[in-house]
């Protein structure tokens, strides 16, 4: 058998015999070719792993193996030899009500978009958020969740956010913010300036009177919004038709057909959620009222 394999493989038997003649002990291989040890496996590793050639060519032995993993515990090691900087622990004097280490604590939370609050639901540890779940008593996640409330957690740990203050490319520090800061606000208050601000979508009571505030403070101040995914074009729509910008809630578990022209109610949308949710949720065999819908997407 084993002949039959090495005349498939190209491999002449009688030379993998001298090989292994002058050998002793056990010896492992994964492969006839890597047992005959050819050129054209050479080259074959070569090619597939180019990385780890000068290892397959230097052939490191057992005992040099074991000699550079020691080397490289041993100068791990000597870096936490190194004075390490002097921290501060405080154990609770009081400990907070079913605070376990090791056991998650769960925050009921929300999550802005577009102007509008989603439920969730936020797994900490030790005060440490490391998931988002949706909000199941929530009327605008009904305990669904998407991509972007996911992501929320990079916007807590992301190690490439800006660590200090910059100004026109360069760090700075706080001093130079405010005393730049407040040369400006000698400009704002006599008018000669304008302060401009630029936000997203707010629908924050407190921020609104902050904003509020500082309009008073500084007379000059405009105040500009801007969303590059905001409905703008169904606000004006309805602004033309009722006199006031006014948004469309769609109750879609109570249709049978849905016809969706060019407007990605399931995909896009504060209340994507609730629209998937409620379109799918009459697909449902499980229910008695259950009815398959039709959904037409234009």
């Amino acid at each position: 058998m084993s002949s039959i394999i090495a005349r498939e493989h190209g491999t002449d038997m009688a030379g993998l015999r001298r090989k292994l003649a002058g050998r002793s002990g056990r010896h492992y291989w994964r492969s006839l070719e890597e047992l005959a040890d050819s050129d054209d496996f050479q080259r074959l590793l070569e090619e597939e792993f180019p990385r780890l050639a000068p290892l397959w060519e230097g052939r490191v032995s057992r005992r040099g193996l074991l000699g550079l993993m020691a080397a490289s515990l041993a100068l791990g090691g000597l870096t936490g030899c190194k004075p390490q900087p002097e921290e501060q622990i405080a154990p609770y004097t009081r400990r907070p009500e079913d605070l376990l280490p090791g056991r998650a604590r769960w925050y009921a939370s929300t999550l802005p978009l577009d102007g509008y609050a989603r439920g969730v639901l936020v797994k900490t540890f030790q005060g440490r958020p490391v998931k988002v779940e949706g909000n199941p008593e929530h009327p605008a996640s009904l305990g669904a969740t998407d991509s972007i409330a996911q992501a929320e957690i990079l916007g807590l740990y992301d190690p490439d956010r800006s660590q200090t203050i910059r100004y026109r490319g360069t760090a700075s520090s706080d001093a130079a913010f405010l005393e730049q800061l407040q040369a400006q606000r000698r400009h704002w208050t006599a008018g000669e300036r304008r302060l401009c601000l630029l936000t997203g979508p707010l629908t924050s009571p407190s921020q609104h009177a902050l904003i509020e505030q500082l309009k008073r403070h500084y007379p000059s101040t405009r105040w500009y919004r801007h969303e590059p995914l905001a409905n703008g074009a169904a606000h004006q729509g309805t602004r033309q038709l009722f006199g006031e910008p006014r948004e469309a809630r769609y109750r879609l578990d109570r249709a049978r057909v849905i016809l969706d022209l060019d407007a990605d109610i399931l995909g896009s949308g504060p209340a994507k959620l609730v629209h998937a949710r409620h379109a799918m949720g009459r697909r449902r065999p499980d229910r008695e009222d259950a009815v398959l819908n039709r959904l037409y997407t234009v």
